[in-house]
């Protein structure tokens, strides 16, 4: 216990301790674990950088007309959504299925590749 609140800390596989809820919210680097992920669709493809720590994502999706561009995190019923200040893009993750809209029509659903 630490300031009246109770501590938990993970030991890294590279023998870095980092507390729990530091790894939670991305504050801790971890080896081996990748922050990007891919997503198709048939010949359709959206990859996507996560920045857990700064609440963003950075999608490519040439097939989409979407290169390199960054979404910001949003308020989600369930999983993780991201769109632009001016919600003509967004996208939104949940439990490996990623949709992404574009000027409020779905323009891609698709499942994380291996």
């Amino acid at each position: 216990i630490v300031e009246g609140r109770e501590v938990s800390s993970c030991t890294l596989p590279n023998g870095t301790v980092c507390d729990e809820w530091k790894l939670f919210r991305g504050e801790c680097v971890v080896e081996g674990v990748v922050s990007k992920a891919t997503y198709a669709k048939g010949d359709t493809t959206v990859t996507a950088v996560f920045h857990i720590k700064a609440g963003t994502v950075i999608l490519d999706a040439p097939a989409l007309n979407i290169t390199t561009q960054e979404l910001k995190a949003v308020e989600a019923a369930s999983g993780a959504k991201y769109a632009t200040s001016d919600e003509k893009i967004t996208f939104w993750e949940h439990q490996g299925e990623a949709t992404t809209t574009q000027d409020g029509k779905e323009t891609f659903m698709g499942m994380a590749t291996k």
